[in-house]
């Protein structure tokens, strides 16, 4: 239940108050816009907020840290957006460099197409093409 005197505040410098009763929609944005703020303050690299997650991008000797501050942050853009009255669950999922992240529901499919997907050119192999195409008979590249 909300609280009739809820206010959400969209954390920007043309900031304004809204009834959380009249536009119950419009948290998660604010929430999400308040997260990428704070962790932006606390100089985590962003790459991108998606739905109701935020993605970062971390040096492996600092995965952890950088994941827990990320955390701490969606913690309180949720107290700063709807007060502490509510909490949230987190979940945080760290993927390492060259590691294939699989959705649970595509798992199935993903392995029943990955023998195939093993011949394709990789993303360095096609790079390789397209230099050395662009760049045939420049300095030596034939």
């Amino acid at each position: 239940t909300r609280s009739p005197g809820a206010k959400f505040v969209t954390p920007s410098p043309a900031s304004t108050t809204v009834p959380a009763s009249s536009c119950p929609k419009r948290a998660g944005g604010t929430i999400m816009r308040e997260a990428v703020r704070l962790a932006h303050q606390r100089g985590i690299n962003i790459l991108s907020p998606l739905h109701d997650a935020v993605y970062c991008l971390a040096p492996a000797d600092r995965t952890k840290e950088q994941a827990d501050a990320l955390a701490d942050c969606m913690t309180k853009a949720v107290e700063a957006v709807i007060g502490s009255a509510l909490s949230i669950r987190l979940d945080v999922d760290i993927h390492n460099h060259g590691d294939i992240w699989i959705e649970e529901k595509g798992e199935k499919f993903y392995r029943l197409l990955s023998p195939y997907l093993e011949h394709l050119p990789t993303l360095g192999d096609k790079k390789t093409e397209l230099l050395t195409t662009i760049f045939r008979g420049f300095d030596g590249v034939e």
